[in-house]
């Protein structure tokens, strides 16, 4: 769902044509705190929005959380999550592995939530989730789960009140990373608005960057292009686009590519070079690709 455009019709239609075509919908998917791959958040009022619909429509708002230690805003202007607007109308899916350890992929899920089940029994969700886990789903690594587990408490061995502190170091590098990244693109294509855009993320750690003119059609031809004549790696964007987009526009995404600006093998002033020679190496890239050199 778009997060700046229409909510409460088009939310509540969506809901009522699946229960009218005899699928029930039991609940709403989003990734409300830096969607991958544009990086925009949902508002505060958005947030109030959905959870209003949610309750009077008695579905749950399943949040999928990767990016929510990753958000660029001031501290006190950061949206709540929804488990913490309300945690009996929704399940809060979150990894340590964007702020924690990027190798093994370690999730957790937390909710209040109840299900009612045979009988008019209810049961809660965590509970529900624990016993299907146990025979559908493989268990994490025990490795990294410890791992993981060792970041969760202070040197001195108490464990942590908040996983902040461990947030804010990765934080910090992933914002001076946007900022190198922004201000690149600005400095060597911000006078061709004409061809080219690209998203100011809020969260996590991708730009889509945008061709307006130069009919470039952003396919794995196009991918190889970039990476054998110029040495810039990108990941391009059609792949992001459902099935239904396609429908409406086929070449939805051939006229983009996801940036990123996450941890890479270098540190210090060494990764700051990399980065501002890979973005130079990428906009003149774009630029003889649209004619402009």
């Amino acid at each position: 769902m778009d997060a700046h455009g229409p909510l409460p019709t088009v939310f509540r239609n969506q809901i009522h044509r699946a229960r009218n075509d005899g699928n029930f919908v039991p609940f709403y998917y989003t990734v409300p705190d830096g969607h991958n791959p544009a990086g925009f958040s949902f508002s505060v009022e958005r947030r109030q929005e959905i959870l209003d619909i949610a309750c009077e429509e008695g579905i749950l708002i399943v949040e999928d959380a990767p990016y929510v230690y990753i958000s660029f805003a001031d501290p006190s202007a950061r949206p709540k999550p929804f488990v913490s607007m309300d945690p009996k109308q929704s399940v809060h899916l979150f990894t340590g592995s964007k702020i924690g350890l990027p190798g093994p992929r370690i999730g957790f899920a937390y909710s209040e939530a109840t299900i009612q089940i045979a009988d008019q029994e209810e049961i809660g969700l965590t509970d529900l989730l624990l016993t299907e886990s146990s025979a559908d789903i493989l268990f994490q690594n025990p490795q990294a789960l410890r791992a993981f587990q060792s970041l969760l408490h202070e040197d001195n061995g108490d464990l942590s009140k908040s996983l902040w502190p461990v947030a804010n170091k990765k934080l910090e590098i992933y914002a001076e990373n946007r900022r190198i990244v922004l201000d690149g693109l600005q400095e060597h294509l911000g006078k061709y608005h004409d061809y080219f855009s690209w998203t100011i993320p809020e969260a996590g750690f991708f730009t889509v960057f945008t061709f307006k003119k130069g009919g470039i059609r952003t396919d794995d031809a196009f991918i190889e292009w970039l990476v054998s004549e110029h040495g810039v790696v990108v990941v391009p964007m059609y792949d992001f686009y459902p099935p239904d987009a396609r429908i409406r526009n086929p070449g939805a995404g051939y006229d983009q590519l996801r940036l990123s600006f996450c941890f890479t093998e270098s540190e210090g002033e060494q990764r700051r070079q990399d980065l501002r020679e890979a973005l130079a190496a990428f906009s003149a890239a774009v630029k003889a690709a649209v004619g402009l050199l």
